[in-house]
């Protein structure tokens, strides 16, 4: 896979900014799909007690606070039911081909009061992301021949609901091509 450029990460940038109040204090949290470099949890790791991060194309490591765990050739996500406060994903479940499977596992390691954020691009997006990516050349190809599936509004809702969350808020940013999901574990 090729490397982000400068582009890919200040879209990261402000994704992480749309998300960061969501990140509490002293909280275990688990990054689903954290990429290679674990940006994310890397830029939170002094304000929470613990982060795990997840991804298909990393190498199993720990250091300090995080801990990275390699998903490929397992089913389901490895960490015991209700052992996290929160948990992301974030600009993953486009990526998904079995997203029901993965929002029930966000779900199944959510302690009872737990919540899950999530940002996935909208259907607005896939056409000015196409551009950038396959005519333009200026984002990352790869990242977007990857993705199955843009998601409206009532699929996100309708998606978590299926699977055991409640107090859902949708929202949109970047000129409404991503979108930003919070979802309370139903007790």
């Amino acid at each position: 896979m090729s490397k982000w450029n400068i582009l890919d990460k200040l879209i990261a940038k402000i994704r992480y900014l749309k998300i960061s109040k969501y990140v509490i204090d002293n909280k275990v949290i688990c990054d689903i799909g954290c990429g290679q470099n674990a940006d994310f949890l890397k830029r939170f790791s002094t304000k929470i007690k613990k982060g795990y991060g997840l991804d298909f194309r990393i190498k199993d490591t720990a250091w300090n606070n995080i801990q990275l765990i390699c998903n490929k050739d397992i089913q389901g996500i490895p960490l015991p039911d209700g052992s996290c406060d929160e948990v992301f994903m974030l600009a993953v479940l486009e990526h998904l081909d079995e997203p029901e499977k993965m929002i029930c596992e966000m779900n199944r390691i959510l302690k009872k009061d737990g919540f899950a954020v999530m940002t996935t691009p909208t259907r607005l997006a896939k056409p000015v992301l196409e551009f950038m990516a396959f005519k333009l050349h200026i984002i990352n190809e790869d990242e977007i021949l990857e993705h199955k599936h843009y998601y409206n509004k009532d699929e996100c809702i309708s998606l978590l609901e299926k699977n055991g969350f409640s107090n859902i808020k949708y929202s949109v940013f970047t000129f409404g091509m991503n979108s930003v999901i919070v979802a309370e574990k139903s007790l």
